[in-house]
């Protein structure tokens, strides 16, 4: 290490100390270190749970918070019925220009019931033109828990430990695959990114991609490095160790007895 990198060091040391110092009365140290952990890139996803918004706000007000889609739209309908409504819904919700959701907004403004409704809801809650860029997350509903449920399926009705060696194993198994598969991959850009891309490329639909051809660039050049495979394999550089097996376990000896020692006739 040389100087400059050692006084660095320091300098940033006594920045994130300073930070904790900050914290809150009442909240301890978390928020200040919330900012230091990245915790303020997070996107949280949830159904609107009673307390909870009002947690986010206070606690993480620098984090989004996005509502589930499907739970607002669940909502909607039993409140509003049509065969429209899940245009009406879905639409807005997905547009990712800024222009073209005010456009649509205003297209379906004769149907009061449904964007009077939606209106009550902040837009950067549920439409993906509003989003933070820097979460680099454009996800709508909260279907993470579901698919990961349904990924341990088979182990869910087996004993804890044996449950739990399953999921490792299963996860030290994807790990692997995911990385050795980019490791082959030739490419920069991620390939589903990479088929959006082209996608997009061929219909002609962003001027942002006909510029960047105008201007003989590459657009993988312009792509973020989130979506690049330096980044993919960063997040599977990491490895889950095996743990010990049964043979393996420290014995313990029999299950204590009860101290209480019962009468005769009990």
């Amino acid at each position: 290490m040389n100087d400059g990198e050692g006084f660095n060091r320091v300098r940033r040391l006594r920045d994130d100390s300073a930070r904790l110092r900050i914290g809150r009365i009442g909240l301890g140290s978390l928020v200040s270190c919330w900012r230091i952990l990245g915790i303020d890139k997070w996107s949280f996803i949830s159904e609107r749970q009673k307390g909870l918004v009002e947690a986010l706000r206070e606690l993480a007000p620098e984090s989004e918070h996005r509502y589930c889609i499907k739970h607002i739209y669940e909502n909607l309908k039993q409140k509003f019925k049509g065969t429209e409504l899940k245009e009406y819904f879905w639409k807005p919700v997905s547009i990712a220009n800024k222009q073209e959701f005010r456009a649509y907004m205003k297209k379906i403004a004769d149907q009061e019931t449904t964007t009077k409704w939606l209106n009550k809801i902040a837009s950067e809650h549920w439409s993906r033109v509003f989003f933070l860029v820097k979460t680099k997350c454009d996800i709508l509903v909260n279907n993470l828990c579901e698919t990961f449920n349904n990924y341990i399926l088979d182990a869910r009705d087996k004993p804890t430990i044996t449950m739990l060696e399953w999921i490792i194993t299963k996860l030290m198994t994807r790990l692997q695959h995911k990385r050795f598969g980019m490791e082959k991959y030739e490419g920069i850009v991620c390939p589903n990114v990479l088929k959006k891309i082209n996608k997009q490329g061929k219909l002609l639909l962003d001027i942002a991609l006909a510029a960047i051809a105008d201007m003989r660039h590459q657009i993988e050049d312009y792509v973020d490095s989130s979506y690049k495979k330096p980044t993919y394999l960063k997040v599977y550089e990491n490895m889950i160790h095996g743990v010990p097996g049964q043979e393996e376990y420290i014995q313990i000896g029999s299950e204590p007895s009860n101290s209480r020692k019962k009468e005769v006739d009990q």
